[in-house]
């Protein structure tokens, strides 16, 4: 068995189209733009992998990271909704005969939801934009080796 540990630092608030916050008033795509008030996050993971048989290798892993913006910056991020903060995954891969494999995968996000604090300009009507999210993604592929 093989186990993986990662921490990640994440730095989007030196990109200004990212970090910038969303109530800006100058023109979208300039310095001073408005973007996603995003800021720097960590992100932790852990992994495991067991090769169970010499055909079949099974995975699984989880990862946390915390919230990139707060619930004043919800309007603009209805664009990237991104208020996932933990997803587990799980895997296996079978190998054929002559470097062939089959890959199936599957990811879980668990839902997150951030409420709206003033997230709506006042020139575009005002209130709170809320954002909700959660996620499943499988995945099969096969492969082989050229020789």
């Amino acid at each position: 068995m093989t186990a993986l540990l990662d921490v990640e630092r994440i730095l989007y608030g030196g990109v200004k189209s990212i970090a910038n916050s969303g109530s800006n008033q100058a023109l979208l795509g300039s310095d001073n733009g408005p973007g996603f008030g995003w800021h720097d996050i960590t992100a932790e993971k852990v992994g495991l992998s067991y090769r169970a048989s010499r055909a079949l290798t099974l995975r699984g892993g989880y990862n946390h990271s915390g919230a990139p913006f707060d619930g004043s910056q919800n309007f603009f991020n209805l664009l990237a909704p991104a208020v996932v903060q933990n997803h587990v995954t799980v895997g296996a891969t079978w190998s054929l005969q002559n470097g062939k494999d089959i890959n199936v995968n599957y990811l879980h996000a668990f839902g997150e939801t951030l409420n709206g604090i003033s997230s709506i300009p006042p020139n575009a009507g005002g209130g709170n934009a809320n954002l909700s999210m959660y996620q499943n993604a499988v995945g099969v592929s096969f492969g082989w080796a050229r020789k």
